[in-house]
């Protein structure tokens, strides 16, 4: 009987070849799937980037109206007369306008929840009326609790409202002062005279500017990754 060799396809030169060619266009997608996943990752860093320093810039907005406020509040004529509003006026005369108004519509939620409070405690003594223990008058209990707690959830969520507003009332304010003496220290090297406006701006400014430099290193990285310019 004649010995016979067993045939494997796979050991074949021309097999081997194909798989070598299989190989190396896997490893080229895996590099290219590798590439876009960094670039990707980079691009999201970029956007919160963004908003670290857009944050940071409303986080001035909140500290710089919450000092100029207690001062307005304080003295009738600092609105009119401080040197501290020295080329901000104008921002913060809105700002505080609109705080004002907003405070208004505050202090009448919380006056209602106030209200509500002393109802509920008129409608639930502390000692219950002879028939309030009875089944047909733990019903009836049961639907004015249900409706003084709609009714306080109501309160409650718009008083969350109107503070969220006076929050973004500020925030507003302080990336528009922002801008205003950022330009006006650029341009003209104007810089407050006041010395609790001129701390937290060049506070905010010294974050700002490191937040801007890493942003531009990261752009900087992205743009020798994928060889185009950052959009």
């Amino acid at each position: 009987m004649s010995s016979q060799v067993a045939y494997s396809p796979a050991s074949t030169p021309s097999s081997r070849g194909l798989w070598g060619a299989v190989k190396k266009q896997g490893s080229k997608v895996g590099a290219r799937a590798s590439k876009l996943g960094q670039q990707t990752k980079m691009r999201a860093e970029l956007m919160m980037m963004d908003q670290k320093i857009t944050k940071r810039k409303q986080r001035f907005g909140v500290d710089l109206y919450d000092t100029l406020a207690l001062h307005a509040r304080q003295d009738p004529d600092f609105i009119i007369e401080s040197p501290s509003l020295e080329q901000i006026r104008g921002h913060f005369v809105t700002a505080f306008k609109d705080h004002k108004a907003l405070r208004q519509k505050l202090a009448l939620q919380q006056q209602g929840l106030v209200e509500l409070g002393e109802r509920r405690e008129i409608a639930f003594p502390a000692v219950p009326g002879e028939g309030e223990t009875t089944l047909g008058g733990k019903a009836k209990n049961a639907g004015k609790a249900a409706n003084f707690l709609r009714e306080e959830t109501m309160y409650k969520s718009k008083i969350a409202a109107v503070e969220a507003d006076m929050k973004h009332n500020k925030k507003k304010f302080g990336v528009e002062v922002y801008l205003l003496l950022v330009h006006l220290e650029d341009s003209q090297k104007w810089l407050s005279p006041d010395r609790d406006v001129r701390f937290l701006y060049d506070a905010a400014r010294r974050d700002v500017t490191r937040l801007l430099m890493e942003k531009q290193q990261k752009e900087t990285d992205l743009r020798a990754l994928s060889g185009k310019s950052v959009i």
